[in-house]
């Protein structure tokens, strides 16, 4: 990415994102000129989907995201993902490394930067079990417990409060478009129930090895 911003023209604009957060491309003019004239950095706030592609967090139950000032808090049931900067600004910013302003966005405080709402989407944990044991071996994180068991049964997940969202307008085109192309990540009757059995099932395996 270092090689990428040398040969970058200072009013270029630059996007940074995980590869499951997907910006919507209508919102990219008005965070152009963000970028370019207001000379800000702009995070893009994203609907949240856990697990299945039509499973979106209604609410999270901790403060996660910094406000911007505007608001006494982000709403916590929208992510937010990419963000995006003039290469000037990002120059100006890599000598303390992106994570800096991508970090910017976590705790409770205010966030001097531009946001903007209904930016995109971030699609987290899918492919089921196998897409949960991924994640904590790519990430490194603690384990997971019986309680996550217990909250997939009662249909949480990570803190969050899930709600079952047919396939429409807060998906991208391409669900709308070609559905039964992605119905393999899409949620079916007792999904949640199964995972939480794959997963309590997983945890006792993974208890035995250690005796």
């Amino acid at each position: 990415m270092a090689s990428a911003i040398k040969a970058a023209k200072e009013n270029d604009v630059i996007l940074i994102s995980d590869v499951d957060e997907i910006p919507r491309a209508s919102v990219l003019p008005r965070v152009a000129k963000l970028c370019r004239f207001a000379k800000t950095i702009v995070f893009f706030s994203q609907s949240w989907f856990l697990l299945f592609l039509d499973v979106r967090v209604d609410k999270r139950e901790q403060v996660v995201f910094a406000s911007n000032g505007r608001s006494t808090n982000l709403n916590n049931a929208k992510w937010l993902g990419t963000f995006a900067c003039s290469t000037r600004l990002l120059r100006q910013h890599y000598r303390g490394g992106v994570n800096g302003i991508w970090s910017m966005k976590w705790g409770n405080h205010h966030l001097e930067n531009s946001i903007v709402e209904d930016a995109g989407w971030h699609f987290s944990y899918m492919g089921g079990i196998n897409g949960l044991l991924t994640k904590i071996q790519a990430n490194g994180m603690t384990p997971y417990s019986n309680k996550h068991v217990q909250d997939l049964q009662q249909g949480r997940f990570a803190d969050c409060i899930l709600r079952i969202e047919t396939i429409g307008k807060n998906h991208p085109e391409e669900l709308l478009e070609h559905p039964e192309s992605w119905s393999h990540l899409m949620i079916q009757q007792d999904s949640l129930t199964e995972l939480a059995s794959r997963l309590e099932t997983f945890l006792a395996q993974q208890e035995s090895m250690k005796e």
